[in-house]
């Protein structure tokens, strides 16, 4: 006896959960949506320029956490109110200054590993940076990190060009400072001067970072710690761009204004 062969049953399309991406490009309903999407975008944009130029210098392994943490600050430079009749400003005219003191790694800062604070002084027309910290301390809490012996204060400096998408840099760092740990308390002062050079002109945002990472000494080598509680690195000076320059154009001539006189026909 032959087998009924069953029917096949048409399976219906199944339609995907979410908005289309034409109506969410066209409809008012988004508006607001489209606008935090753009300022999302451009505020990540930004943080993989400041992570690429500055946060190399402290090697933190959680790149992820630094990149969220750095949009959502820059997020915030983004949504500043305009005035009416003013033109949109463009990347380079933030107000990049309110990011001074932005720390890179959550778990340390300078103001909790050495006392005082340095100083910078900056030239735009020679794109030359000095860096001095008077009396670099640092506090008891490296009197428990046993296994640093050493420690390096390193300084890098960055002008971003947002717009372009194009940074000059420059780094340094001092030489590899003993961490002494004396029974009394009169610790050895000692003077940080570090400094810095960008080509000229320096017309861009400008980034000033100040760092300090530790070292253990061990057969006359010096091997990185990796703890990222004595691992800091922060903002110390943010200068904004300059204002553009008005163009002023020369005064022309008037010419005088002759009315041509019509010669009357003879008749």
């Amino acid at each position: 006896m032959a087998r009924k062969r069953r029917k096949q049953q048409k399976t219906k399309e199944k339609k995907k959960p979410g908005v289309s991406g034409e109506r969410f490009r066209k409809s008012p309903a988004f508006k607001n949506s489209r606008r935090a999407a753009s300022e999302f975008g451009r505020a990540s944009q930004c943080a993989v320029l400041i992570r690429r130029e500055l946060a190399q210098l402290l090697e933190l392994p959680r790149e992820n956490e630094l990149h969220l943490k750095l949009s959502q600050c820059i997020g915030r430079l983004s949504r500043k109110k305009q005035l009416p009749g003013e033109a949109s400003a463009g990347l380079n005219d933030w107000p990049w200054e309110q990011m001074e003191d932005f720390q890179f790694n959550e778990e340390a800062s300078l103001g909790n590993l050495a006392y005082g604070k340095p100083a910078v002084s900056f030239t735009r027309a020679t794109g030359e940076i000095n860096i001095t910290w008077p009396r670099f301390e640092l506090k008891s809490k490296f009197d428990k990190y046993k296994s640093a012996t050493h420690g390096r204060i390193i300084a890098g400096a960055a002008a971003i060009d947002f717009d372009k998408k194009k940074a000059v840099s420059d780094y340094t760092a001092t030489d590899h400072l003993p961490i002494i740990r004396p029974v009394e308390d009169d610790r050895p002062e000692v003077v940080v001067n570090l400094s810095l050079k960008l080509p000229t002109p320096v017309l861009h945002p400008l980034f000033i970072v100040l760092g300090f990472t530790c070292y253990k000494l061990d057969s006359n080598q010096f091997y990185k710690l990796d703890n990222r509680r004595y691992k800091a690195l922060a903002l110390i000076s943010v200068q904004p761009a300059p204002p553009p320059a008005r163009k002023v154009k020369p005064p022309t001539a008037t010419k005088p204004t002759t009315k041509a006189v019509k010669k009357k026909k003879d008749r």
